[in-house]
């Protein structure tokens, strides 16, 4: 009776071990790839870092970078949307995944091979007075009549505007742009 015993816990011990042994085989034949397909967007100063300006100076132009790197497994058109406004004005929502209602001021297009980094290149300047009042915002030398008045944050004792990107995206199944649900926000404290 003993040699029956040891004889089912030898084969016990073998079929776990061989279980072991082709558990990793296993493992990718049971669970599929999961990967995930998705955009980066980076807001990068004139060094390539993330040390971009927080207070804008009247006329001084900033020197920044965008970069979208494509994880979508394809190649991708971008668009990229620049707008701006102030903390009254609507921006893009995260939580009900819309972008902003206003219309932009310059659009650029840039495409992108699966797991390819491009960098869209930005000057921009602010034509802005001391009470608030924002004249023009100048991109890549391009000036935008802005003309409007900024609301004083009385609790940040201060003017602030933002300029705004939204990234968009050709869909290649409804030949249309649809809001890719990634924007970069820079916003910007009036020193006059």
């Amino acid at each position: 009776m003993s040699f029956q015993r040891n004889k089912t816990f030898i084969l016990i011990i073998i079929a776990v071990a061989a279980l072991l042994v082709a558990s990793p085989f296993l493992q990718q034949l049971a669970i599929a790839p999961q990967t995930e397909y998705f955009t980066e967007m980076a807001l990068l100063d004139s060094n390539h870092k993330t040390d971009y300006p927080s207070n804008a100076t009247s006329g001084k132009n900033y020197k920044l970078y965008i970069e979208i790197t494509n994880h979508l497994g394809h190649a991708a058109d971008y668009t990229v949307e620049a707008k701006f406004r102030d903390a009254s004005q609507p921006g893009p929502d995260s939580f009900k995944h819309t972008s902003s209602s206003l219309p932009p001021l310059e659009r650029f297009t840039v495409s992108a091979d699966d797991n390819q980094t491009v960098e869209l290149p930005l000057e921009v300047s602010l034509q802005f007075s001391s009470s608030g009042y924002v004249d023009s915002l100048t991109i890549n030398g391009k000036t935008h009549n802005i003309n409007t008045q900024i609301e004083f944050d009385s609790q940040k004792n201060n003017y602030y505007s933002n300029i705004f990107f939204e990234l968009w995206v050709y869909n290649q199944t409804t030949n249309k742009l649809q809001y890719h649900e990634r924007y970069i926000s820079l916003w910007l404290k009036m020193i006059t």
